[in-house]
Protein backbone atom coordinates (compact mmCIF):
# COMPACT_ATOMS: atom_id res chain seq x y z
CA UNK A 1 0.00 0.00 0.00
CA UNK A 2 1.12 3.44 -1.06
CA UNK A 3 1.88 6.10 2.20
CA UNK A 4 -0.99 8.63 1.86
CA UNK A 5 0.98 12.09 2.77
CA UNK A 6 -1.53 14.35 3.51
CA UNK A 7 -2.01 13.43 7.38
CA UNK A 8 1.73 14.30 8.16
CA UNK A 9 1.33 15.02 11.76
CA UNK A 10 3.85 17.20 14.60
CA UNK A 11 2.22 15.87 17.87
CA UNK A 12 2.50 13.42 20.34
CA UNK A 13 0.67 10.91 18.12
CA UNK A 14 2.03 9.48 15.05
CA UNK A 15 -1.12 8.50 12.16
CA UNK A 16 0.18 6.38 9.48
CA UNK A 17 -2.42 6.36 6.38
CA UNK A 18 -2.08 3.91 3.77
CA UNK A 19 -5.08 4.07 1.19
CA UNK A 20 -5.31 1.01 -1.22
CA UNK A 21 -8.34 -1.17 -2.90
CA UNK A 22 -11.30 0.67 -0.98
CA UNK A 23 -9.61 0.10 2.27
CA UNK A 24 -7.35 1.83 4.97
CA UNK A 25 -5.17 1.17 7.40
CA UNK A 26 -3.85 3.39 10.16
CA UNK A 27 -0.77 2.74 12.35
CA UNK A 28 -0.67 4.99 15.09
CA UNK A 29 1.57 5.28 17.77
CA UNK A 30 2.08 7.60 20.96
CA UNK A 31 -0.30 9.28 23.11
CA UNK A 32 -3.96 9.40 22.11
CA UNK A 33 -5.21 12.23 24.87
CA UNK A 34 -7.32 15.51 24.73
CA UNK A 35 -4.56 17.07 22.93
CA UNK A 36 -3.68 14.52 20.02
CA UNK A 37 -7.56 12.90 19.37
CA UNK A 38 -8.47 15.83 16.75
CA UNK A 39 -5.06 14.24 15.33
CA UNK A 40 -7.19 10.88 15.17
CA UNK A 41 -10.63 12.12 14.39
CA UNK A 42 -9.02 14.03 11.19
CA UNK A 43 -7.51 10.78 10.18
CA UNK A 44 -10.50 8.78 10.48
CA UNK A 45 -12.65 11.47 8.78
CA UNK A 46 -10.31 11.54 5.59
CA UNK A 47 -10.57 7.74 5.26
CA UNK A 48 -14.04 7.75 5.11
CA UNK A 49 -14.37 11.03 2.92
CA UNK A 50 -12.48 8.98 0.33
CA UNK A 51 -15.27 6.54 0.78
CA UNK A 52 -13.20 3.19 2.17
CA UNK A 53 -15.07 0.12 2.63
CA UNK A 54 -12.94 -0.66 5.60
CA UNK A 55 -10.83 1.09 8.09
CA UNK A 56 -8.22 -0.64 10.02
CA UNK A 57 -6.50 0.57 12.94
CA UNK A 58 -3.22 -0.73 14.36
CA UNK A 59 -2.75 0.05 18.13
CA UNK A 60 0.61 -1.59 19.08
CA UNK A 61 2.97 1.03 19.44
CA UNK A 62 0.32 3.64 21.87
CA UNK A 63 1.95 4.52 24.79
CA UNK A 64 -0.30 6.05 26.35
CA UNK A 65 -4.49 6.58 26.10
CA UNK A 66 -6.93 8.21 28.34
CA UNK A 67 -10.97 8.70 28.08
CA UNK A 68 -10.53 11.05 25.58
CA UNK A 69 -8.63 8.71 23.30
CA UNK A 70 -11.45 5.88 24.10
CA UNK A 71 -14.07 8.54 23.70
CA UNK A 72 -12.42 9.10 20.10
CA UNK A 73 -12.73 5.19 19.10
CA UNK A 74 -16.47 5.22 20.23
CA UNK A 75 -16.84 8.57 17.77
CA UNK A 76 -14.92 6.30 14.94
CA UNK A 77 -16.86 3.31 15.15
CA UNK A 78 -20.22 5.60 15.22
CA UNK A 79 -18.80 7.53 12.15
CA UNK A 80 -18.26 4.62 10.10
CA UNK A 81 -21.41 3.07 11.19
CA UNK A 82 -23.01 5.86 9.58
CA UNK A 83 -20.83 5.93 6.49
CA UNK A 84 -21.66 1.82 6.22
CA UNK A 85 -17.52 1.56 6.84
CA UNK A 86 -16.46 -1.17 8.88
CA UNK A 87 -14.02 0.14 11.05
CA UNK A 88 -11.69 -2.67 13.19
CA UNK A 89 -9.19 -2.13 15.77
CA UNK A 90 -6.53 -4.54 15.75
CA UNK A 91 -3.32 -5.26 18.57
CA UNK A 92 -4.65 -3.07 21.39
CA UNK A 93 -2.25 -2.63 24.08
CA UNK A 94 -3.33 -3.83 28.09
CA UNK A 95 -3.66 -0.10 28.73
CA UNK A 96 -6.09 0.30 26.09
CA UNK A 97 -7.97 -3.09 26.70
CA UNK A 98 -7.93 -2.15 30.52
CA UNK A 99 -9.12 1.39 30.07
CA UNK A 100 -11.97 -0.21 27.77
CA UNK A 101 -12.75 -2.52 30.44
CA UNK A 102 -13.06 -0.13 33.09
CA UNK A 103 -15.52 1.94 31.45
CA UNK A 104 -18.16 -0.82 29.90
CA UNK A 105 -16.44 0.47 26.37
CA UNK A 106 -14.91 -3.43 25.34
CA UNK A 107 -17.19 -3.83 22.31
CA UNK A 108 -16.09 -1.17 20.68
CA UNK A 109 -12.70 -2.37 20.45
CA UNK A 110 -14.33 -6.10 19.00
CA UNK A 111 -15.07 -6.36 15.28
Amino acid sequence: MPKDPTLATQTLLSVDTFLAGGSALLILGGDIDVDTAPVLRRAVDHCLDRHCSSVHVDLYAIDFCDCAGLGTFVWARRRAGRSNTAILFHHAPPLVRALAAATGAVDVLLP
